[in-house]
């Protein structure tokens, strides 16, 4: 998906489902939204509370895919 520039902004165990074959899928794309660098009205409250990167917790608008991937 990151390399489609598309960030998931809540990706979580909850959201990763396996099938009874392996094979991994990811669920819930609800809030997953387009991405490039210039992009700079991205909101802030996104992710649960639970799982929240640092930059996205303390209300950074400019994060990036990395958001995605920092637990």
């Amino acid at each position: 998906m990151h390399s489609c520039n598309i960030i998931h902004r809540d990706l979580k165990t909850a959201n990763i489902l396996v099938t009874r074959s392996g094979q991994i899928k990811i669920a819930d794309w609800g809030l997953a939204r387009s991405w490039n660098k210039s992009a700079t009205r991205l909101t802030p409250v996104v992710c649960t509370l639970w799982y929240r990167s640092p930059e996205v917790l303390l209300g950074n608008r400019n994060y990036t895919a990395a958001m995605d991937m920092w637990r």
